[in-house]
C-alpha cells in the first residue's frame, strides 16, 4: 500500500477531490435502502400516491446524482497513475536499451519476460477502478451507522460477518501468495530451458539431446499442473469463504429481524432496509479485499522491477583527458 499512498501523495488535491466524490457517491447508493423503508413503511401504511411519486422521483435523481458522481470520480481516479506509470515505463525501457551486457547476462531469459509482465501487473493493479475501491472503505462506516440507527444489533452482526470475512480472506492470501511464488519459478525455468534449446539448436541436435529435453520438460509441467490445481484450490476455497459468510449473514439479518418485527421493535420495511444496507456493506469490504490483493501482487513485481532499475548503465557519453601536455623526439635520424 505505500505506492498506492504515494502515488496519492504526488497529487494532494486530485486525491482530496477523488475522495470527496466518493463520499457523494456513497451517500447517493443510501437512497435505495431508504426509498425500500419509506414505500413499505409510509406509502403501504396510508396509501397515498402522492408520496410514492415523492419518493420515486427522489430516488432516480439520487441514483442519478450517484451515477454522475461515479463517473466523476473514475475519471479523477484516472489521472493519479499517468505520471507514475510513464516514469516506470520509461525507467524499465531505459535499463533495457542501457544497462551493461555483463548485467543483463546474469538475469535469465526468462526473467526477462518476467519484468515486462511485472510492469503490466503494476499498472492494472493501480487502474481507477482498484482506486476506487480501496478509498470507498472509510464510508463502509457510513452504512454501519445507518443500520445502527435502525437496529444496533443487526449492526453487530453485519460487523462480525465483515470480519469474518475479511480474516478468511487474508487468512488465505499468504498461502496463494507461497504457491504463486512456486509457480513463478517452475515459470522461468521452463522459458528458459525452451529459450536454450531453441538457441542451442544445433547441441541438442549434435549431441542427441531431445531425450534430455524431454524428461526436464515433462517435469516441469507436472510440477506447474500440480501448483496451479492447488492454486485453483485455494482460491476456490477463499471465495466458497466468503459467499458462506454472505449468505450466513442474509439468513442471521433476517431471522433476527423477524423476530424484532414480531416484538415490534422494527418495522418490515426496515428489516428489507437494512438488509440492503447489510450486502452493501459486505460488497465494499469484498471488492476493497480484491484490490489490496492486487496491489500486494504489485508491490512483489515492483521489488522485481527495482532490482532490473539498479543495474549498471552504459555511460551515455565517452571520456576526455584534462589537461594533456605531450612532445615529440627525433632521435637517430
Amino acid at each position: 500500500m505505500n505506492e498506492f499512498f504515494r502515488r496519492l501523495s504526488l497529487r494532494p488535491r486530485l486525491a482530496w477531490e477523488i475522495m470527496l466524490a466518493s463520499f457523494f457517491t456513497n451517500l447517493m447508493s443510501l437512497a435505495s435502502p431508504v426509498y425500500v423503508i419509506m414505500v413499505l413503511n409510509r406509502y403501504i401504511g396510508y396509501g397515498f400516491d402522492g408520496t410514492l411519486v415523492t419518493l420515486t422521483f427522489g430516488v432516480l435523481i439520487a441514483s442519478a446524482l450517484g451515477f454522475g458522481f461515479g463517473e466523476v470520480r473514475n475519471k479523477l481516479a484516472a489521472a493519479v497513475s499517468v505520471e507514475p506509470d510513464r516514469e516506470l515505463g520509461e525507467r524499465t525501457l531505459n535499463a533495457l536499451a542501457r544497462a551493461k551486457l555483463t548485467g543483463l547476462q546474469r538475469i535469465g531469459a526468462g526473467r526477462h519476460q518476467e519484468v515486462l509482465t511485472g510492469l503490466q501487473t503494476i499498472q492494472s493493479a493501480y487502474e481507477p477502478g482498484n482506486i476506487a475501491h480501496i478509498l470507498d472503505v472509510p464510508f463502509l462506516a457510513l452504512f454501519l451507522v445507518a443500520i445502527v440507527l435502525l437496529s444496533p444489533l443487526l449492526a453487530l452482526l453485519t460487523l462480525v460477518a465483515i470480519a469474518l470475512s475479511a480474516m478468511f480472506t487474508l487468512s488465505s492470501v499468504r498461502q496463494v501468495e507461497e504457491n504463486a511464488e512456486k509457480v513463478r519459478e517452475v515459470s522461468v525455468a521452463n522459458r528458459n530451458l525452451v529459450l536454450s534449446a531453441v538457441a542451442s539448436a544445433d547441441t541438442v541436435r549434435a549431441f542427441l539431446g531431445v531425450e534430455f529435453l524431454r524428461k526436464a520438460w515433462r517435469r516441469q509441467i507436472a510440477d506447474l499442473v500440480a501448483l496451479r490445481g492447488v492454486g485453483d484450490a485455494l482460491r476456490t476455497r477463499s471465495r466458497m469463504r466468503s459467499e458462506s459468510v454472505a449468505v450466513i449473514m442474509r439468513v442471521l439479518v433476517y431471522t433476527v429481524g423477524a423476530m424484532q418485527a414480531v416484538a415490534g421493535d422494527m418495522s418490515v420495511g426496515a428489516l428489507i432496509g437494512i438488509s440492503i444496507l447489510s450486502s452493501k456493506a459486505m460488497q465494499l469490504s469484498s471488492t476493497f479485499l480484491q484490490s489490496y490483493m492486487g496491489m500486494r501482487k504489485a508491490e512483489d513485481a515492483g521489488k522485481l522491477l527495482a532490482e532490473f532499475h539498479s543495474l549498471p548503465l552504459e555511460p551515455v557519453s565517452g571520456t576526455a583527458l584534462r589537461n594533456y601536455t605531450g612532445s615529440l623526439e627525433f632521435a637517430d635520424v
